[in-house]
């Protein structure tokens, strides 16, 4: 029922009793990031703008998306962004309902 929670998280998540891990998963799922959404905001050079990281927005835009190379780089680790800031997020959620 759970599987799109982060495998990282599983073991601390199973202890939780059934009542905790749905409202777990509810904060969870209202507060993931899509790699497809932050796919499309890189392209556009937004994607820290996505995941709340305002300053280094500000210096990406500064540096012209670092010369265009720092732009390439946010393209190709758009879903990878994404998957860190769920497991983040998900370790957060936990942590504090345990």
């Amino acid at each position: 029922m759970y599987t799109d929670l982060p495998m990282e998280v599983m073991p601390h998540f199973n202890k939780l009793t059934p009542e905790k891990q749905g409202m777990v998963y509810q904060q969870w799922s209202s507060k993931k990031k899509s790699g497809t959404v932050a796919l499309v905001l890189a392209i556009f050079g937004l994607p820290f703008l996505y995941f709340g990281k305002i300053g280094m927005w500000l210096l990406y835009i500064v540096t012209g998306g670092g010369l265009m190379i720092w732009w390439v780089i946010e393209i190709v680790r758009a879903n990878a962004r994404a998957k860190e800031a769920n497991l983040e997020t998900a370790r957060n959620i936990i942590l504090g309902t345990a």
